[in-house]
């Protein structure tokens, strides 16, 4: 590919492991002056760890539910517990929401220390334990225009059916079904609280081009940032609905211009017209 230098590297490979070392895709593109589509690897590394992520959109005045990261034994009592139940506990990292299930939503001691358990044994991972979120769910694509840099939010809201709990969540299950309903976001108001705060969350988590920002409201109605993907799957899943209900994009239109997006930032790029080989795009 170094040999090759396309026009642009269209992938969603975050990293390649060689004898035990990773080799991050975007750093080596960066290295060769390469193109490519989404994020580099500061702001996909902000996304990964999901404490890293809240710490930096709260210091940019992002609302997100308070939390704290723990693993087994380091809170052994309920009077150690940092935070009021109920509580909302995951792993730190990881997507797709792996090891989110109905035990997630933890109301007292025993279930925090078992999710808390679980979460250490079956995801190899430390927990990030938060206040639960009981309102309702959104994510919110984001475009960036390359050619200004202009962000476009695109809400849609998220309904999962409520568990055995009564708890409406989108856990491992759901997701892995797709048994959750998508719906456009039509009130106005709300429309914008949620594009302003995806947008406000993506820039400071350093995204770049396309990305989806998670987004879910408190009891009181107030949204708060949730998760971040800034390389989200190009598939049929949520960024390309959120395409489709806010733009009446088509999914070949949204690759069009993620492409697009991905080949403005040549400019930024040496020149590679000594190869001889302008105009390929390799896709990954």
């Amino acid at each position: 590919m170094a040999i090759r230098r396309p026009e642009l590297v269209f992938s969603g490979v975050k990293y390649f492991t060689f004898d035990g070392e990773d080799l991050w895709l975007n750093d080596f593109l960066d290295l060769h002056g390469i193109a490519y589509i989404a994020s580099g690897r500061s702001a996909l590394d902000n996304e990964h760890d999901k404490a890293r992520a809240k710490n930096l959109v709260s210091a940019a005045n992002v609302a997100t539910a308070q939390c704290f990261l723990t693993a087994p034994g380091e809170h052994p009592t309920a009077a150690t517990v940092p935070l009021p139940f109920p509580l909302f506990v995951k792993p730190v990292t990881g997507g797709d929401s792996r090891g989110v299930d109905a035990k997630s939503v933890v109301h007292d001691f025993d279930g925090f220390r078992r999710k808390v358990l679980d979460i250490h044994e079956n995801q190899m991972s430390q927990a990030l334990v938060e206040t639960y979120l009981s309102g309702r769910e959104y994510s919110v694509g984001i475009f960036e225009d390359a050619s200004n840099g202009k962000l476009r939010a695109m809400p849609v809201e998220i309904i999962a059916a409520p568990n055995g709990n009564g708890d409406r969540i989108l856990d491992y299950d759901v997701k892995k079904q797709d048994s959750e309903t998508v719906a456009p976001v039509t009130d106005a108001a709300p429309r914008l609280q949620l594009g302003t705060l995806a947008k406000a969350a993506f820039r400071a988590l350093g995204g770049k081009s396309l990305g989806g920002i998670d987004i879910r409201m408190s009891h009181a109605n107030v949204p708060n940032f949730i998760e971040a993907n800034l390389m989200p799957g190009l598939r049929r899943g949520y960024f390309y609905r959120c395409c489709l209900l806010n733009l009446d994009m088509t999914y070949e239109a949204m690759i069009l211009t993620i492409a697009d997006n991905g080949l403005a930032t040549r400019s930024e790029t040496p020149d590679r017209t000594e190869s001889g080989l302008g105009g390929e795009i390799l896709i990954g």
